[in-house]
């Protein structure tokens, strides 16, 4: 396992419980011979890995199924899972591994056809078989770990996740900032590196990284090193592209901390890959005239994204849901786009009833999927603009769609899963439209009424819109703020002045 960086120990004690019983059956005489593993978690987090870490460390063979060797016909789909559990009873002590197991073990209620639910069947058969293989006197004692591996745990049927089968479950989640580093230093172990080793600064960098993008970075960051090395070595006649160059050195070479940095550019971490949106270029300094609800945000976006030791005591809660409302027009969308910049998390925005799809379920699952992956990559922030069209009152046209995909949000946002290091923000300028249970605290707790600007507010707003542009000597901006022209006017009418 010291391979491995970011594995937490209530994550290895389980396995190390499991590999204590395979190298000791006859320790255990009365307990079942199988031991099963479901490791479950978004792609590249390192599941095949750590199965083979576990035979490894266990020293028994492993044997692998692929899911292309369970995609065959029915008939020689069920004599295929015999022979595979065949083999692994000859070899009495051992790990099979199941890879991508939802292939074989879908849902029976979902299955896609009649053979998909009888190959479930025979594998759930094949595991239970195990257990009763050798005799209650262990003259031939045997064990085995069963691990199987998913990015789609949703999607297992519940029979195959029970004791005496996959008990234990272990998620592989996105790495946090501090596995990330660990990761890094783990990766970059046998690279020769000048200067400095703190992968700090580019753990920081990396959210929604998993494991295989880490690695993806480091042979990237060798390459850009190998790249600055052949520069040094070609004339300055040679007019031969650089991918032409024959290096004739064989040894490494030397990365430094600044080719890891740039390779952060070249790498696009697999968790941002879909769903989510490119971090805004706005700066507190676009939003003029709302300095107490830039204060207000920044504190609590601040509190959410890294809490203090105080509330990690006291047990408090660090998500935090905002509700931006007021007059069309006075820099709600704004606001939020400057809070996510602002707090350098990963970004999910969702424009009105874009989550809506005709089918249905199909909605509530969109919503699920947006707060998972919210919750994969925290921090992260979840703008949802026009929460009016999203969250509407329930009960009063009679569509129950959008109740079911109301309700589905009220479960998201406060329900037995917290969301922590995950902030929404909601915009609307139709707060009476937005069902009550929506506005709680727990939910959107923090209401912030963006009013339309006053005098004071008008200078800020203008010397917001204007402080990237040259003005003339004779522009007066205090003066043209106090207009009568200018009365009633919201931040988007002076944005289009400007």
């Amino acid at each position: 396992f010291e391979n491995f960086g970011g594995l937490e120990e209530r994550v290895l004690e389980p396995i190390y419980r499991c590999i204590y019983r395979l190298r000791n059956p006859h320790s255990f005489p009365r307990q079942k011979s199988v031991s099963g593993i479901l490791l479950h978690g978004p792609p590249g987090c390192g599941k095949t890995l750590l199965a083979y870490a576990i035979a490894n460390e266990a020293e028994v063979p492993i044997r692998k199924v692929a899911p292309a060797e369970l995609s065959s016909g029915a008939g020689k789909l069920f004599s295929t899972i015999r022979s595979i559990f065949a083999d692994v009873a000859t070899l009495a002590r051992c790990v099979l591994l199941l890879d991508e197991i939802d292939a074989v073990a879908m849902k029976r209620d979902a299955a896609r056809k009649d053979v998909d639910s009888r190959s479930l069947t025979q594998l759930m058969t094949c595991i239970d078989g195990l257990n009763h293989l050798w005799d209650a006197s262990r003259q031939c004692a045997g064990h085995v770990i069963i691990v199987g591996t998913t990015n789609r745990l949703e999607d297992i049927d519940p029979a195959l996740r029970r004791s005496g089968r996959l008990t234990i479950e272990i998620a592989l989640n996105a790495p946090d900032e501090q596995a990330r580093k660990q990761m890094l230093s783990v990766l970059t172990r046998d690279t020769l590196i000048e200067g400095s080793r703190d992968f700090t600064g580019v753990a920081k960098r990396t959210r929604g990284f998993v494991a295989a993008d880490l690695f993806e970075l480091t042979q990237q960051a060798s390459f850009i090193a190998e790249q600055r090395r052949n520069s040094s070595l070609r004339s300055a006649d040679d007019k031969e592209p650089w991918w032409k160059f024959v290096n004739t050195m064989k040894e490494e070479p030397a990365t430094v901390m600044e080719d890891y940095e740039a390779a952060v550019s070249q790498v696009q971490g697999s968790m941002t890959r879909e769903g989510f949106s490119s971090r805004p270029s706005v700066s507190w300094e676009d939003v003029g005239g709302l300095n107490k609800v830039v204060e207000e945000l920044k504190s609590c976006i601040s509190r959410c994204i890294t809490p203090s030791e105080m509330c990690k005591k006291l047990g408090v809660r660090t998500s935090a849901g905002f509700l931006l409302h007021g007059p069309p027009g006075c820099g709600k969308t704004l606001i939020a786009k400057a809070a996510a910049s602002y707090a350098e998390a990963n970004f999910i925005s969702v424009k009105g009833p874009e989550l809506l799809r005709k089918y249905l379920g199909d909605s509530e699952e969109q919503v699920r999927i947006l707060f998972r992956r919210a919750r994969e990559c925290s921090p992260c922030v979840i703008c949802l603009d026009e929460v009016d069209s999203l969250c509407p009152k329930r009960g009063t046209d009679g569509n129950t769609a959008v109740d079911r995909v109301v309700n589905q949000f009220l479960v998201e946002m406060d329900g037995l899963q917290e969301l922590n290091g995950v902030i929404v923000i909601a915009t609307t300028n139709r707060i009476e439209a937005v069902d009550e249970a929506f506005l709680r605290p727990g939910r959107l707790g923090h209401h912030v009424r963006i009013p339309l600007p006053d005098e004071e507010a008008r200078v800020s707003i203008l010397k917001a819109l204007t402080h990237k542009r040259p003005l003339a000597a004779g522009v007066d901006l205090a003066k043209l703020a106090t207009s009568a022209q200018l009365e009633g006017l919201s931040g988007s009418h002076l944005s289009e002045l400007v």
